[in-house]
């Protein structure tokens, strides 16, 4: 038997992005997503009222739930209250350090009760407006683009999301459709990633006006393709996104690469100066970086 949709005390509010989850159904679908076992340590970021937060303390040791807007504590400290595994650190995710988290402690606590299968996972569901900055910061982005992948070690086994619906477009798309863009390569290269399942705007109060989706991603332990310099791979995908009317030779002319060292590094690559960025799968997108770096 299903639940009964959650009675929302609260009034949404717009600099927050806030929509809160009351589509019961819901909640269960994205718990599974996370393929939570009973030794985890669950990260959720957001947890509002606490609806998906109860599906995730049923499955996993712990939980860590970071929220910012205090007027939940009513719902989270009752939730607290039936379950001691939850621990709820009021403030905002972007502003925190990991070491603020607690998790180093939850997972020695795990270790200790589970043996070795203890393993972090994320789960959130976050604000439109502030997806990118937070998928970054859990893929770890400024670190993937400074060294290489092997030397960073992922913070989660798994991170589940329920982004925009055309954001997760975005993050599965390959070259040549309108979706692949400079987000697609950096998640692609970070993480495999997949669109577990839809959520319509009618889940939501209030309703907004786009569709959700639920992405499942598991951070790359190995790169999927090697390259000498990260930092000059992301320079050119940024670039031959920048402006993507133009042709990669304008558009990295543009980002201010040397215009020989472009010419040669395409003689090497075998790789058409007029086409345009869009068409360029991940090792291709490599292959050109190694040539200018």
């Amino acid at each position: 038997m299903q639940p009964d949709a959650p009675v929302i005390a609260v009034r949404a509010r717009r600099r927050l992005g806030q929509n809160f989850l009351v589509d019961p159904g819901v909640a269960p679908r994205i718990a599974a997503a996370a393929e939570i076992a009973p030794g985890d340590t669950v990260l959720e970021i957001g947890p509002g009222t606490g609806l998906l937060t109860r599906q995730l303390l049923e499955r996993a040791r712990r939980v860590v739930a970071v929220e910012i807007d205090e007027r939940m504590k009513p719902d989270l400290d009752a939730l607290g209250r039936e379950h001691a595994s939850l621990n709820v650190i009021w403030g905002d995710f972007l502003k925190l350090g990991w070491q603020d988290l607690g998790l180093d402690e939850a997972s020695a606590e795990t270790e200790a009760a589970a043996g070795p299968r203890s393993t972090l996972r994320v789960v959130a569901n976050i604000p439109y407006y502030i997806t990118t900055p937070i998928l970054l910061e859990l893929l770890q982005a400024r670190q993937l683009e400074t060294r290489p992948l092997t030397e960073v070690v992922p913070r989660a086994e798994a991170i589940v999301l329920m982004v925009q619906k055309e954001v997760a477009e975005r993050m599965i798309a390959v070259p040549g459709t309108k979706d692949y863009g400079s987000l697609s390569v950096l998640v692609q290269y970070a993480a495999e990633v997949e669109i577990a399942f839809g959520v319509p705007r009618t889940a939501f109060v209030p309703r907004p006006k786009v569709d959700s989706a639920v992405v499942r991603l598991k951070p790359r332990r190995s790169p999927p393709v090697v390259v000498a310099s990260p930092a000059t791979l992301f320079r050119v995908v940024r670039g031959a996104f920048g402006q993507r009317r133009k042709t990669l030779m304008n558009a990295l002319r543009a980002a201010a690469f040397d215009k020989t060292a472009l010419e040669r590094a395409f003689d090497a690559t075998g790789i058409d100066p007029g086409r345009r960025g869009e068409t360029l799968d991940l090792a291709e997108f490599a292959r050109l970086a190694d040539a200018l770096a």
